[in-house]
């Protein structure tokens, strides 16, 4: 059985790195894959320069040797890694006549959504219908499910700033969380925040 041939892009961001790795084991779980891992420069510098690139490509003769065989998926999560996948892609067209399939999990720039083959995207993001759109009930993890849960048990995980999709007010949050711990007196909660989570929160 031929593997699924795979290109992953990284950007350094735990985060990111891990919904990009849920899907690379949840494909692996059901076939046979084949994955080539890159890393990506986060700065502004290379974003612009990306877009640079990306916009002159039809100026430029790809190098075939860069790019040994055709690939079946591009897969990448982050603003930082939506560039270089479809800048790829095109590459790669060019080359072999046949585009890969790409694939970010999160929600790109809206101007870029029609380039991807599928976005998966949480449900908070409150992202509009679109028929490449996948709506997640929360990010993509390599956490499974095991049936293990506790019910005197609760876990409430607190998010942070993202200018894209929404705005933040910490006393909200802040109250929102009391509200739900009020309301499940017997259960033992735990909060956690992430990186992007506000310090007065």
């Amino acid at each position: 059985m031929k593997p699924l041939s795979i290109v992953a892009y990284f950007d350094g961001r735990p985060g990111h790195e891990k919904q990009t790795h849920g899907i690379l084991q949840a494909l692996a779980d059901i076939t046979i894959t084949d994955v080539v891992s890159k890393k990506v420069s986060v700065s502004h510098l290379a974003y612009f320069k990306n877009w640079a690139t990306y916009l002159l490509s039809f100026l430029q003769s790809p190098k075939a040797e860069d790019f040994h065989t055709p690939v079946d998926l591009i897969i990448g999560t982050g603003t930082y890694t939506h560039l270089p996948m479809l800048l790829e892609n095109k590459t790669r067209l060019k080359i072999y006549g046949k585009p890969a399939r790409v694939v970010t999990c999160m929600s790109p720039e809206r101007f870029l959504l029609n380039k991807f083959d599928l976005c998966c995207i949480p449900a908070h993001d409150n992202f509009p219908p679109h028929e490449n759109v996948f709506i997640t009930l929360g990010p993509p993890t390599s956490v499974k499910f095991e049936k293990q849960h506790e019910s005197d048990r609760g876990l409430i995980l607190v998010g942070g700033l993202d200018r894209k999709s929404h705005k933040w007010n910490s006393r909200t949050v802040a109250e929102q969380i009391q509200t739900i711990i009020a309301k499940n007196p017997v259960t033992q909660w735990t909060v956690s925040s992430s990186p992007r989570t506000p310090e007065e929160t």
